[in-house]
């Protein structure tokens, strides 16, 4: 614990299992104890994660019954529910809910989507940058391919899932591999999952296992620019 003219600081280690780089953070609290900001930094001294805090509401009014399991759990249950599985949509009606078994050119139509949006991973390697992102066209939608460069070379491949209406076996070749929440498929020098209905392939001879991982784990709905060098 260090004491300044405004701050308490806290130094501990962390122990973070999908990213080894991270090495300890600093806990920023005032003169009441109250917490300002945390940084993460790696075995370099340099600031990987940093989180500020505006307003700590100590008097927040929390239940027991909001830590019970079971409730949570059929709460979800229940707001997943959807219509029956064969129930049919019709010509000019929204055919977006992939529960029903639309038929007809319309359906078909509003069944295609395209990938607008890139998902830029919030973890890079040091010295590592975006060299080029390129769009390409699909039968079905587009793929979205980020080339990084510098001492991790690596290639990240995005493209929209395909829903299909039967029951359908995808051969999937390599080690499996819980990844936040999805399961991937994990090679020596590639990692695939699928993860908010967007397939992804990472693929790199100079990253190691853990790296790979961390690049994959950073992958989300933020959609962070990182400009071209």
């Amino acid at each position: 614990m260090e004491e300044t003219d405004n701050n308490y600081i806290l130094k501990s280690t962390v122990d973070y299992p999908n990213n080894e780089e991270l090495s300890y953070q600093k806990i920023y609290f005032d003169k009441n104890m109250n917490i300002n900001k945390v940084e993460v930094y790696n075995k370099e001294d340099i600031v990987r994660i940093k989180v500020n805090f505006n307003e700590v509401n100590l008097k927040a009014k929390l239940d027991e019954d909001d830590f019970v399991l079971e409730d949570l759990i059929d709460e979800d249950l229940n707001t997943t529910d959807g219509p029956d599985e064969n129930e049919e949509c019709t010509m000019g009606e929204d055919c977006s809910n992939n529960n029903k078994n639309c038929t007809g050119e319309d359906c078909e139509s509003k069944q295609s989507a395209s990938l607008d949006d890139i998902i830029y991973p919030l973890y890079i390697p040091a010295n590592t940058y975006l060299a080029d992102s390129e769009t390409v066209a699909t039968e079905d939608s587009n793929r979205i391919i980020l080339t990084f460069s510098g001492d991790r070379n690596f290639v990240i491949v995005e493209e929209l899932s395909k829903v299909s209406n039967e029951f359908e076996v995808i051969p999937i070749y390599g080690d499996p591999l819980m990844l936040n929440e999805t399961i991937g498929a994990l090679s020596s020098n590639s990692l695939s999952w699928d993860a908010n209905n967007i397939n992804y392939y990472l693929v790199s001879s100079d990253l190691s296992t853990t790296e790979m991982v961390s690049v994959a784990a950073s992958l989300g709905n933020s959609t962070l620019v990182s400009s071209l060098k």
